[in-house]
């Protein structure tokens, strides 16, 4: 106590008994995990190592035709990460189908469609048989340096590309190739 303040004589401090302590411990929430969640965790861990194979799995153990348009994005993107390139044009042909109207499906599927040949009819372009006879019959004593062709004819040769850029100037239907 502090010696300015006096002491009641007949005051006695007890200590009170301790109170028990009850512990309520909620239960933790119950987390089901299933066959397809744990398939998108190993195509997770699947794109992060680049394992193709395993990714592929995972995929295929899952049934796609209830899966959210956010799952078709994901599993397209981690395909993409895990170098399997047809399974993610797969993907985003599927989400795009079955989710018309999202728009990040949408350009997925545009942008990972098989190429489409626009016109097939034309003729070849003569300049490219040309500069390919050139290469064939005079290549050899260009080996190992960048050179520029234009329709068979060579235009000059440099030991690098930047230095044949600086050399010929405007590139425009010229081609720039390096010979080997």
């Amino acid at each position: 106590m502090s010696p300015n303040l006096p002491s009641p004589p007949d005051v006695q401090i007890e200590n009170p008994p301790r109170a028990e302590v009850v512990r309520r411990v909620r239960p933790l929430p119950t987390v089901l995990v299933s066959a397809e969640n744990d398939a998108m965790a190993r195509m997770e861990s699947a794109a992060a190592t680049g394992d193709e194979r395993a990714f592929l799995a995972a995929k295929d153990a899952l049934d796609w035709e209830t899966r959210p348009a956010e799952d078709f994005l994901r599993a397209v993107q981690l395909a993409l990460s895990a170098g399997a390139h047809m399974a993610a044009r797969n993907l985003a042909a599927q989400g795009a189908a079955r989710h018309p109207n999202d728009a990040n499906l949408q350009k997925y599927a545009r942008i990972l469609a098989p190429p489409r040949v626009l016109r097939s009819d034309a003729p070849p372009h003569p300049g490219l048989r040309a500069n390919r006879d050139w290469l064939m019959t005079c290549g050899d004593k260009y080996r190992g340096q960048w050179v520029a062709l234009h329709q068979g004819t060579l235009l000059g040769a440099a030991d690098s590309l930047a230095a044949l850029k600086e050399l010929i100037g405007d590139t425009n239907n010229i081609l720039l190739t390096k010979v080997f």
